[in-house]
């Protein structure tokens, strides 16, 4: 009966119509109807549905994917894949020093010969394409290479949200985990919720000292940065679990601001007789360090022993620097070097180690002829 209702031009038509279903049911016998019934009943008990286990997650930490698929079985053992589903997985961040999924990818490709040339890699996000796989070189800053239109499944795209790529499309996460399920958390932290089930908020900004003290006596300065942390627990999450908008700036902040114990600061010796006789002297003052500068304070400030600001000369005071010519620039175009000899002589002309002054520079940086300036 259900091929004749549907068979010719004229139920062709209707079945392009989408109207055949309604014109089959019209014309049928009760007796009819349920018998259709106990087929489909047939049908649907030789099929059995289930979900996969969840996938393990893509990475440790930082953000990965775990993924698990549906599929519809018939007693016979042949099964169709129908559904797919992604979640978020290993949140918690990374430690300081922990290579970032990007970066690894990137790294994979230190020993691929690009222009000629090897190099060693980290990441670079593009804003126009997320989750393509850019590359900077470390040595050569602007040297950027995309060795690949798609990153690995999992990896973290975006800023103002959570957000994961999935073949090559940059997918906001929910906070139920789900990949493309849009449900957010409210301010109490419930998922989906309304914000009225609580009377704080469960994660909060706090704020986190990032770098060390500049100078660890008479003022100094370090970098403050607010962290997405968990009320109870105390610990960190990613950043769209707190309200952006509420985030403060990050900020320096003055620290070991006591001043630092006065030192003897000395001067260079004054030079001695023509013949190596007589006395040389040199200023010795008490100072002290502070965030303004350098000031000078009383000596007994000072706790060590103060040292001597005079001497007698004696044949070795005299020992000083000799330097020779500057060779030829080791370049004729570009930048190159040049090298001198210096030794230290005493007052006969010889070799010596005594030599009490800061010793002159044997290289420095030199032009070629095709260079016209150098600063």
């Amino acid at each position: 009966f259900l091929g004749s209702a549907a068979t010719g031009e004229e139920g062709r038509g209707k079945f392009i119509d989408g109207q055949w279903l309604l014109e089959i049911w019209k014309t049928m016998k009760p007796s009819e109807i349920v018998l259709i019934y106990l087929l489909l009943t047939l049908v649907h008990s030789n099929l059995s549905t289930e979900w996969s286990s969840w996938s393990a997650c893509s990475h440790s930490c930082g953000g990965g994917i775990q993924g698990r698929t549906e599929r519809v079985c018939e007693h016979s053992g042949e099964c169709e894949i129908t559904k797919q589903a992604w979640r978020a997985c290993a949140l918690h961040l990374c430690p300081p020093a922990f290579v970032s999924w990007r970066d690894e990818q990137c790294a994979g490709y230190n020993d691929t010969l690009v222009s000629g040339e090897y190099h060693k890699w980290v990441s670079t996000m593009s804003r126009d394409a997320p989750c393509s796989l850019d590359c900077r070189s470390v040595d050569q800053p602007g040297v950027v290479q995309r060795f690949s239109d798609l990153v690995q499944d999992g990896t973290v795209c975006g800023e103002g949200a959570l957000k994961l790529c999935l073949a090559g499309v940059c997918e906001e996460v929910g906070c139920d985990l789900e990949l493309r399920s849009g449900v957010k958390l409210d301010r109490c932290g419930v998922c989906g919720g309304n914000g009225v089930s609580c009377a704080e908020e469960r994660f909060f900004w706090k704020k986190e000292a990032r770098t060390k003290c500049s100078a660890s006596c008479g003022g100094g300065r370090r970098v403050f940065q607010h962290f997405c942390t968990e009320l109870n627990s105390s610990e960190k999450v990613h950043f769209e679990f707190c309200n952006a908008y509420e985030r403060p700036p990050n900020f320096f902040e003055n620290c070991n601001d006591f001043p630092c114990p006065a030192r003897w600061q000395v001067s260079e010796w004054t030079k001695c007789n023509t013949n190596c006789t007589g006395w040389r002297t040199r200023t010795v003052t008490c100072q002290m360090d502070m965030e303004t500068g350098t000031i000078k304070v009383d000596e007994k400030e000072c706790l060590q022993i103060k040292p001597i600001s005079e001497q007698i000369c004696t044949p070795t005071s005299c020992d000083s620097w000799e330097s020779g010519p500057w060779s030829t620039c080791s370049s004729s175009c570009g930048m190159g070097l040049q090298e001198r000899r210096v030794v230290c002589l005493n007052m006969n002309t010889y070799s010596s180690n005594a030599c009490l002054e800061k010793r002159p520079a044997n290289v420095r940086h030199c032009k070629g002829s095709c260079v016209d300036e150098y600063d």
